[in-house]
């Protein structure tokens, strides 16, 4: 930064010696007012700095300095009332080649004689170089200028004023032009400028690329990307789950033996589904949610032993327990084709599937007006390889109760097909009498498409 040199006491000195005794008083009275002069600035600036109620210059780390510092109106402005944005402090001086370069850029016109230094570029320019925005809405970018025309002096009001106007800084985007007073005239701030400063939102010093600092700029470019880095965008608020809510207080009231009102939820389903027209619905829910936990685990038997124990003449407690059973034995026996099948699997399934085809009868027995236990049956009818006769008197049983239970058309369907115990011949013909049947219900058309497109598979 360029600073005046004392040219005027060697001119005084040279021109005293040559003068008459007149005018040398003359020169030493207005010597003594200058000296006097500059005695009472400094006696004001020492009062200033030892005013102000913070440390000065501010330390990395730490709160920054809630400055008070003047707007081209002459307004007091704390820099504390910024705090929330992230603020890129240019430490300035107007006599400084390097403010006026990072101020205007290379090309800037001179500024009260101050030229800009050359290589240099607007701190815009800067940053738009290292991919960061100026424009960022929670940047500000705070020019502070401490020093103006007068290198040794802080700016005046019309200083600064002339300064933007020179600029042209009230036309950029995010940019306050503030200065400081005598406050600030001292060696510390002398180091600083010209310089950067980082400060977070939470108005902390994050990066201090003062002139003395011996840090590169890069650090402020470091840590101004971390702030600008997008935020992860936070998880949207999970929406309700009804089948996950009601598993869970299904399973409530079998873990507590509130069987009563267990059937009475799982009747209330059953009542629903009907009007909404999702039977096949509320037998899965029967099916998973009464002993299947999330992710497939299932509850341990007695709790569902408990139930039949407790309730021996509920149609619901031997039809869910049946149902659970079915699955523990498809589960030992696994997808595969039947020689992929260990011993132990076959033993398990065979046992599971004894257990059911009696929880099931029992509650087809209790309450024969419904479909679902008879519906269950087919799948033990064709687990267990019961004859065709077996397996027809339970999908009777289901129609008897109800008609269009479409589930029972397909559970028969699947006992039909070649790869269990029937034939592409008989199924065709299952299918054709179904929609013979009921050629209004969309749902026979559906059963006869499917067992076209998976014969198809079979064949390819």
């Amino acid at each position: 930064m360029r600073l005046a040199k004392p040219l005027f006491l060697l001119w005084l000195a040279l021109f005293v010696g040559g003068c008459p005794d007149g005018q040398a008083d003359r020169i030493e009275q207005l010597r003594a007012e200058r000296e006097a002069r500059r005695a009472a600035r400094q006696e004001t600036r020492a009062a200033r700095v030892k005013a102000r109620a913070h440390d000065w210059p501010p330390k990395a780390g730490e709160l920054y300095p809630d400055l008070l510092l003047f707007d081209a109106a002459g307004e007091e402005v704390r820099l504390s009332t910024l705090a929330g944005k992230t603020l890129l402090i240019h430490l300035a001086a107007m006599s400084s080649p390097g403010t006026v370069a990072y101020t205007g850029g290379a090309e800037a016109a001179p500024f009260a004689g101050c030229g800009p230094q050359q290589g240099q570029q607007t701190l815009e320019a800067f940053l738009k170089k290292n991919r960061l925005d100026p424009a960022h809405p929670e940047l500000r970018i705070v020019h502070v200028l401490f020093y103006g025309k007068r290198s040794s002096e802080p700016p005046t009001a019309d200083d600064l004023k002339e300064w933007i106007a020179h600029f042209q800084l009230d036309e950029r985007p995010n940019t306050l032009v503030l200065r400081g007073d005598e406050a600030y005239q001292e060696e510390a701030t002398y180091d600083l400028v010209p310089g950067l400063q980082l400060v977070g939102p939470d108005m902390r010093l994050l990066a201090d690329c003062g002139r003395h600092s011996g840090n590169s700029w890069l650090l402020v470019v470091r840590a101004l990307r971390e702030l600008q880095r997008p935020a992860v965008p936070e998880a949207p608020e999970p929406r309700p789950d009804p089948l996950a809510e009601l598993r869970a207080r299904l399973q409530e009231r079998l873990l507590a033996k509130d069987f009563v009102e267990l059937e009475a939820e799982l009747e209330a389903q059953r009542r629903r589904g009907r009007r909404e027209g999702r039977l096949r619905t509320w037998l899965q829910e029967a099916d998973h949610l009464v002993y299947t936990r999330r992710g497939g685990e299932l509850l341990a038997p007695e709790h569902l032993d408990a139930w039949v124990d407790t309730r021996p003449d509920s149609w619901l407690a031997s039809y869910v327990r049946g149902l659970y059973r079915i699955r523990v034995g498809w589960n030992a026996r696994g997808n595969g084709l039947a020689g992929t099948v260990s011993q132990r699997g076959w033993q398990v399934f065979g046992e599971q599937l004894t257990l059911a085809h009696g929880d099931l009868e029992r509650a087809h027995e209790i309450h024969p007006d419904q479909p679902y236990a008879a519906t269950a049956l087919l799948t033990v009818a064709r687990a267990r390889t019961l004859p065709p006769a077996r397996m027809q008197a339970y999908f009777e049983a289901a129609l008897r109760a109800d008609p269009g239970y479409v589930p029972a058309y397909e559970l028969a369907l699947e006992y039909l097909k070649p790869k269990w115990h029937g034939s592409t011949e008989v199924a065709f013909g299952f299918v054709e009498s179904a929609r013979a049947q009921r050629a209004d219900d969309p749902a026979m058309e559906a059963l006869t498409l499917n067992l076209h497109e998976e014969m198809m598979r079979a064949v390819q």
